[in-house]
């Protein structure tokens, strides 16, 4: 079932219009949030084909002076943060992503995590590798999905799938709590 949802997610995230624009306006929604003010330390992925553009996002955050680091891949299970000043110095990883080569990071204060869809009870479709789940539950950081509105489904998750405490699409901001 998630694999046929995530292929017709996919294929709806790809025909998106716009995504630059509305990836523009989820910087400015996310980065106007309470919970990214107070965050120091954020992971941010490195953004790849249709996800929402995180470059812009990066920017903003060096400029907020944030400290920042990616996910790198350990193992076929595992990722692990490593801090970047620039997406200049990241190098060509698993999968084709752009990998930081810095430190190792366990301080985080906030994670933002991509996905193939999401649902407004704060649940999420990834790409079916569990990378952010395991991730997620082995860290005490704020999780906040960023999506294009398009990409709203409904989502049955398993035991091990993971609620995001926030999720920001170019329309909207759902809280975790908001629908309970």
């Amino acid at each position: 079932m998630k694999k046929e949802l995530r292929k017709r997610m996919l294929k709806i995230r790809d025909g998106i219009k716009d995504k630059e624009q509305k990836s523009q306006k989820i910087v400015k929604r996310l980065t106007n949030c309470d919970f990214y003010k107070k965050a120091q330390t954020i992971m941010v992925y490195m953004s790849l084909g249709s996800e929402v553009q995180t470059a812009g996002l990066i920017k903003k955050m060096l400029s907020d002076g944030k400290k920042l680091c990616a996910p790198v891949c350990v193992d076929k299970h595992t990722i692990e943060a490593r801090e970047f000043h620039s997406i200049e110095e990241c190098v060509s990883g698993a999968y084709g992503i752009s990998e930081p080569v810095g430190e190792i990071v366990t301080d985080i204060d906030l994670v933002i995590v991509p996905g193939v869809a999401f649902s407004k009870n704060m649940h999420r479709l990834g790409y079916g590798a569990g990378y952010y789940d395991r991730f997620l539950a082995r860290c005490r950081a704020v999780s906040c999905g960023v999506f294009f509105a398009e990409q709203e489904s409904l989502i049955t998750p398993d035991e091990y799938d993971k609620e995001l405490d926030y999720i920001v699409t170019d329309e909207n901001i759902y809280e975790k709590g908001d629908l309970k």
